[in-house]
């Protein structure tokens, strides 16, 4: 990848990690968690993109090592014996009862027929206690009373609903958000984005907001 490639990518997380940070003036006490970790991710992904830029110069990574230090590796590689290594004779099998041996292989069979099985079954316990869990998890979270629209939208979700609901425009997100705030009904929130906006009930994005302006009526 040339230097010119690399340098748009620099652009492009500058401008993201700008955004990100953008939204932080928007909380008057701590800033959530998970929006640092955001943060964080993209100054990691920065730093990265800066390092592929310095080892993409053929010079920066050559390392000139002195002669002195290279007789001495060698010396000591030419001091080391070599260790003779002998072949290995495989024993000789010694005759022995064919009806035995047939019997100790089906026995050996079996056992990792059963292994094999308990494996599996294990597995399907996991399985099934993670999805559960899982399951359970999401729905609270989903059925979690809301109190304040921006605080409980995560940044990856503000990045969603400004792009596909409010035309890329975070100043329209902000403030829309900030009078559904204030509005005291789920009907009338509804019928302030009917008159507002022209959104696909279809939509998923469309259908995720909705469901999380119900929350925030939900007694």
């Amino acid at each position: 990848m040339d230097n010119k490639k690399r340098i748009e990518m620099i652009v492009q997380d500058l401008n993201e990690l700008r955004d990100v940070i953008d939204y932080f003036s928007e909380y008057d006490m701590e800033i959530p968690t998970i929006e640092l970790d955001i943060a964080l991710q993209k100054m990691r992904d920065l730093y990265q993109h800066l390092r592929n830029l310095q080892t993409g110069n053929p010079t920066a990574n050559t390392i000139t090592k002195p002669e002195h230090i290279e007789e001495k590796t060698i010396i000591k590689k030419t001091s080391i014996p070599q260790p003779v290594i002998s072949p290995i004779t495989p024993p000789t099998p010694k005759a022995g009862n064919p009806g035995l041996e047939e019997i100790k292989q089906d026995i050996k069979t079996s056992k990792k027929i059963v292994a094999e099985k308990y494996e599996d079954h294990r597995k399907s316990i996991a399985d099934n206690l993670s999805n559960k869990t899982g399951n359970d998890i999401s729905s609270k979270m989903q059925s979690k009373a809301v109190g304040d629209l921006l605080k409980a939208i995560g940044i990856n979700d503000r990045f969603t609903y400004t792009k596909e609901l409010f035309g890329g425009r975070q100043d329209l997100f902000t403030d829309t958000i900030n009078r559904l705030n204030k509005i005291e009904s789920y009907y009338e929130a509804r019928a302030y984005i009917d008159e507002n906006f022209s959104w696909d009930e279809k939509n998923e994005t469309a259908g995720t907001f909705f469901d999380l302006l119900k929350r925030k009526y939900q007694s």
